[in-house]
């Protein structure tokens, strides 16, 4: 009987994610995938279907792949340029129909999508996006925002003086397992956050920086290409980090970048947190091996953030909470509790997201101003393990925040008619 109940659990289990695994399945493959026939079957899949979204990506390497795969899934957007540095790429894209290019403001003026996905380096992001921005087109930025905190506050300045709505690309925000986390913790299932724990350990293999040499020099260690992503999660699931301080450790491979920071944080709520990062630590605890996201990476079933609060405590992504049955007693056991949830894929989630941004009924979940802050936290660690100081993130910045929230919410022409987003109503901190 135990074994029968066990079975029933895990095909339930199987079931609700089926097409969450499916979806990852091809997420994985996109990479080996001919351009053409990725390109290709977005047109045939959307042949018939009604009013769509038009997207143009810049950037068509594996992320921009990745997007594209994304949208192929969804009926209601579609894929309208491509825009590219190599010209193999370009003729590929062509060859399969698109409008294609070198050179964004030609495709623009050309094509006029609804709006642009930007996968591409870091230190084109600015230039890229104010370019969309002064043509009145909404802009999906890959992460980080920019490169810089100067040049990330420009996107987000002229983003809120015209009014043009830009997103940024933490989609770990769109992955269900963090929707009920962000839950769990709003109703305050665990009482108040008082105590946060992340980590962010992987090792690298060598051919990663060979391949890519860039990835030695100064500014690409795994604070800014890693754990990025970890700090934007902690701000949106725990609240606003306003105190910093942090030590990083020079990389052991010889190369210009750290390979192994640790910080302590100080939430606006009161809470005190450690996240600590290294792509030179062989783990289990890391959002990749821990989550199921990525099929590419070994499931491992550990969790890699711990949020403890006055009533219990939460883990994620495994989603299980601590708590004793009545008061807290430490001499008393403590049950836990795994929360169910039906997974999704998290990039798909993203453009339905920015579809509903872009025809006005929604507001960005990660706004330009939200990707500055997280970008702020990562200014804040690295002036903190240089100075020796504890360092407060909003003292980097010089944007307004209510003249950032309100201004960039919606574009212009659906100002006069702004219906209720009911698919994404939690905001960040």
């Amino acid at each position: 009987m135990i074994l029968c109940g066990l079975y029933e659990i895990f095909e339930n289990i199987w079931r609700a994610n089926a097409d969450f695994l499916s979806s990852a399945a091809v997420m994985a493959t996109v990479a080996e995938q001919p351009l053409a026939d990725l390109l290709s079957v977005s047109r045939a899949s959307k042949a018939g279907a009604g009013k769509r979204s038009r997207l143009a990506i810049v950037g068509m390497g594996l992320v921009g792949r990745r997007h594209a795969a994304a949208i192929n899934q969804i009926s209601s957007v579609e894929i309208c340029a491509v825009v590219d540095a190599d010209d193999a790429i370009t003729a590929q894209v062509a060859n399969a129909g698109f409008e294609s290019g070198n050179d964004l403001c030609a495709m623009i003026n050309a094509t006029r999508p609804d709006g642009v996905i930007l996968s591409t380096p870091t230190n084109l992001h600015m230039s890229q996006a104010l370019a969309c921005i002064e043509s009145g087109i909404p802009v999906l930025i890959e992460k980080p925002i920019a490169h810089d905190l100067a040049a990330a506050q420009s996107i987000v300045r002229k983003s809120d003086a015209l009014g043009v709505p830009v997103m940024v690309g933490h989609h770990r925000r769109f992955n269900p397992i963090i929707q009920k986390a962000k839950d769990v913790l709003t109703q305050g299932l665990i009482g108040k956050i008082r105590v946060v724990d992340a980590k962010c350990w992987f090792a690298k293999p060598n051919d990663y920086f060979e391949t890519a040499p860039w990835r030695k020099i100064n500014g690409a260690g795994p604070v800014s290409i890693n754990l990025v992503h970890d700090i934007d999660l902690l701000r949106f699931l725990c609240g606003e980090i306003i105190e910093v301080r942090a030590m990083m450790a020079p990389s052991t491979r010889g190369h210009d970048v750290e390979d192994v920071a640790v910080a302590i944080f100080r939430f606006e709520n009161g809470a005190l947190g450690t996240v600590s990062v290294s792509d030179n630590a062989v783990s289990p605890w890391s959002w990749e091996v821990t989550s199921g996201e990525y099929p590419i990476y070994p499931f491992t079933g550990q969790s890699a953030y711990q949020i403890g609060g006055s009533r219990g405590a939460l883990s994620v992504p495994d989603l299980k909470i601590w708590q004793h049955e009545g008061e807290p007693d430490w001499w008393s056991s403590i049950d836990s509790a795994t929360l169910s949830v039906a997974m999704a894929d998290p990039l798909v989630n993203q453009i339905k997201h920015f579809a509903a941004v872009i025809q006005g009924e929604a507001k960005p979940l990660v706004s330009g101003y939200e990707g500055l802050c997280t970008l702020a936290v990562i200014d804040a660690m690295r002036e903190a393990a240089k100075t020796g100081r504890a360092i407060c993130p909003a003292d980097l910045i010089a944007v307004d925040k209510t003249a950032a929230e309100e201004n960039m919410r919606f574009t212009a022409k659906a100002r006069a008619h702004v219906k209720a987003d009911s698919a994404w109503t939690n905001q960040a901190p």
